[in-house]
């Protein structure tokens, strides 16, 4: 009994473990998002609804895509003098910081590897837990969705989002998935993925792709 208890006790506490470094990740990233809107917000801001002006969703949809438009910037565009994106500013002013706390360095430093894809919904393990194959690589990821208000999503969905590795494994879809219709993604992707050599290419190209789709969908609409 006594070695059941100590088992269970040991399991309780690599739990809290992981809970502890799962809410430190996600403060390191409201932080890299305070570190963005608080040094280059209006600039973000203003990209981001230039982008969104030719689109006329509804407003669930609509702060989707500016949400994606902001963090594709954070990670992609050069900023002071085009010489480093927002995020390696970020990594440059923390790397040092987390000296003493290699596990936050390690997902940080993970973190040159986020761009934003297009998936398909392969299982739904629980209501916000996800099996997700990559469209362009065709990786198998577990997603899970702590934001409290998300669209269900089934198997066989096609949605598009940025994963955000939480250093154990699995990732997490920072607000919640785009979903997008089948059709229309699989007649885009089809030219545009073809197109791509590397992860690079994809992430610089991804606003066109995306726009490209919403096109579809808004074309879509009005027949």
């Amino acid at each position: 009994m006594k070695c059941l208890e100590s088992q269970v006790e040991g399991l309780s506490d690599v739990l809290i473990l992981a809970e502890k470094r799962r809410e430190l990740v996600f403060s390191m990233v409201d932080d890299l998002k305070d570190f963005a809107m608080n040094t280059f917000g209006f600039t973000l801001q203003d990209a981001a609804l230039e982008y969104l002006e030719p689109f006329h969703f509804d407003h669930g949809m609509e702060l989707k895509v500016f949400g994606l438009y902001i963090w594709w910037s954070i990670f992609t565009v050069p900023v002071m003098n085009n010489r480093f994106t927002i995020f390696q500013l970020y990594y440059k002013k923390q790397r040092l910081r987390l000296k003493k706390r290699p596990y936050l360095r390690k997902v940080l430093a993970s973190w040159h590897t986020i761009r934003p894809g297009f998936y398909e919904i392969k299982e739904c393990v629980a209501p916000r837990v996800f099996t997700i194959e990559d469209l362009y690589d065709d990786s198998i990821k577990e997603v899970s969705i702590y934001n409290q208000i998300y669209e269900p999503a089934a198997v066989g969905d096609i949605v598009t989002g940025i994963i955000f590795p939480l250093g154990d494994g699995t990732y997490t879809c920072l607000f919640d998935f785009l979903q997008l219709p089948r059709e229309q993604v699989e007649h885009v992707l089809k030219e545009q993925l073809s197109n791509q050599v590397n992860h690079q290419d994809l992430l610089k190209s991804y606003p066109a792709i995306l726009r490209q789709l919403m096109y579809e969908m808004m074309a879509r609409t009005k027949v």
